[in-house]
């Protein structure tokens, strides 16, 4: 039996996201550019919330820097740092500092009826240790990645009421008190978060030492830092309907169409079964581009493998899928996972490591009790894009490590010399004196080993742990119901750090 909970007048189309990779000229992006030197695509600056033109804004940003929707009222915890199984990991037990991955624009006005829902975008940060990149402990599945909500009403004092239809900008001086504003609040150069001093020596402002030994090692290179992800534009189409075994062939095509469409034409071909030889097929391809290999018998897997190879196969590269806030099911699991063949809730990589049947998962709105539910899903296909420029960046970093590493070089050197001609002494002493006592000489060498080893691994063979482990599975995205805020809503007040900022519920699945 199925009991179905939906609202009336729903649009049941998935809508999936997709990177528009920037001009590969440069490794520069608009985010990355300082605003008083633009020597970008021009085209690109409403991407994110840079331009006060919101009806440009649909769709979101990959990698980069996060484009805040209130530039102002920004979180206070700087740099947003990871409660996961890391912690503990990192100096003085902080956390490591989240890395930000995507942001997207998505207004809830009309389907929750809370105004101050008009511009809404939500912003996500993960981890990119290793621990929580691959760990399957309750920390690193609900505790690895951040997730903020922001919205404003229609009349807020950032952008403008109404926007001119014909040259697409306004009489109001929103862009001009944004400036201002911006001007007036200190981000961090590299992340920008909200910044706790200045460095007096390179004039820039920085969250915490971690940015700012990252800036003065790198910025003068000409490279990505390596805490900043690959900037792309995120663009949106619906997706393609499954095949129909009875069609005629003539399956409609994918088209573009904004993330929030009014028209009821968008409609999902919920009819026939995909064919299981697609599935393989499609995990060929799946696999070059995840980096995964080997066949595969989870159920739940290779549906993931045939819907991700619809429409031929041309949206295999989607980064993101949205469908906010689907009809709640409960399905008979004794054959198959909830949520997984009807296609309504997150597509799984696997059966395991699910949030299905969990008590309180995802748990209510802590600001306002209301009920949470799946809105969109990072696709492990992102890391694709936010890593796009690593070979070349990552031969430009080699190198600034290797210049920075010379002067620890010659002091390691010199260290092993010296531990060596030690070592070196005490046979000598041994083949001179038979009785003399060599304990000491095997202890100095397990020492040596153990301090070679290490050091080759932390300083002469590796580079800084900056650039990380970041993976995914998948990263599903639960969001209040009634997306709460502006006081449209009763909320319970929660001193949190976040501002102007709520958190939601993120689980991320970890990679096969």
């Amino acid at each position: 039996m199925e009991e179905i909970n939906s609202k009336d007048n729903r649009n049941d189309t998935v809508q999936l996201g997709f990177s528009q990779p920037y001009p590969s000229s440069s490794l520069q992006s608009p985010s990355n550019i300082n605003e008083t030197n633009c020597n970008h695509d021009e085209k690109y600056d409403w991407v994110g919330h840079r331009s006060t033109d919101w009806t440009q804004w649909d769709g979101g940003q990959i990698g980069g820097k996060p484009s805040w929707l209130d530039p102002v009222n920004i979180p206070n915890v700087s740099p947003l740092r990871c409660d996961g199984k890391c912690r503990g990991e990192s100096d003085d037990d902080k956390g490591t500092p989240l890395r930000f991955i995507v942001q997207i624009y998505c207004p809830a006005d009309e389907e929750t009826g809370n105004k101050a829902a008009f511009h809404r975008s939500l912003y996500v940060f993960a981890c990119p240790h290793p621990l929580c990149s691959r760990g399957t402990d309750d920390k690193s599945l609900t505790k690895s990645v951040v997730v903020l909500r922001c919205q404003l009403p229609r009349e807020n004092p950032f952008y403008p009421y109404d926007v001119d239809d014909n040259n697409g900008n306004n009489d109001h001086d929103a862009s001009s008190l944004k400036q201002k504003l911006n001007s007036e609040l200190n981000t961090c150069v590299v992340c920008h978060q909200r910044a706790k001093g200045r460095c007096p020596k390179q004039k820039q402002w920085f969250c915490g030492k971690e940015h700012q030994k990252e800036y003065s090692k790198y910025h003068d290179h000409n490279v990505l830092l390596p805490s900043v992800c690959t900037e792309s534009e995120l663009v949106v189409e619906d997706e393609p309907p499954e095949k129909n075994d009875h069609s005629n062939g003539n399956e409609e095509k994918t088209t573009s169409s904004p993330l929030f469409s009014t028209s009821d034409d968008n409609a999902q071909n919920q009819n026939g079964d995909d064919d299981i030889d697609d599935a393989l097929l499609e995990q060929k391809h799946f696999n070059e581009m995840t980096g995964q290999g080997g066949g595969v018998s989870d159920p739940v897997t290779l549906e993931f493998y045939t819907r991700i190879g619809r429409g031929d196969g041309d949206v295999k590269g989607q980064c993101l899928r949205f469908r906010r806030w689907p009809p709640t099911k409960t399905v008979d699991t004794r054959d198959n996972p909830p949520d997984i063949i009807d296609g309504d809730g997150p597509l799984w990589v696997e059966s395991k490591n699910c949030p299905e049947g969990l008590k309180d998962t995802p748990p209510p709105c802590q600001y306002c009790g209301s009920e949470r539910k799946f809105e969109f899903q990072i696709m492990p296909q992102m890391l694709n894009f936010l890593d796009g420029n690593k070979n070349k960046n990552d031969n430009m970093i080699k190198n600034v490590s290797d210049d920075s590493m010379d002067g620890k070089t010659s002091e390691v050197k010199q260290a092993l010399q010296a531990a060596s001609d030690i070592i070196e002494n005490e046979y000598n002493k041994t083949e001179h004196d038979k009785d003399y006592d060599n304990n000491l000489t095997d202890d100095l060498m397990k020492k040596q080993d153990e301090i070679t080893e290490k050091i080759c691994n932390e300083l002469l063979f590796k580079r800084d742990n900056e650039l990380g482990d970041m993976d995914w599975g998948t990263i599903a995205i639960y969001t209040c119901t009634s997306s709460c805020g502006n006081g449209s809503h009763s909320e319970v007040i929660i001193n949190d750090g976040m501002g102007g900022y709520k958190k939601e519920f993120a689980w991320r699945q970890p990679p096969l």
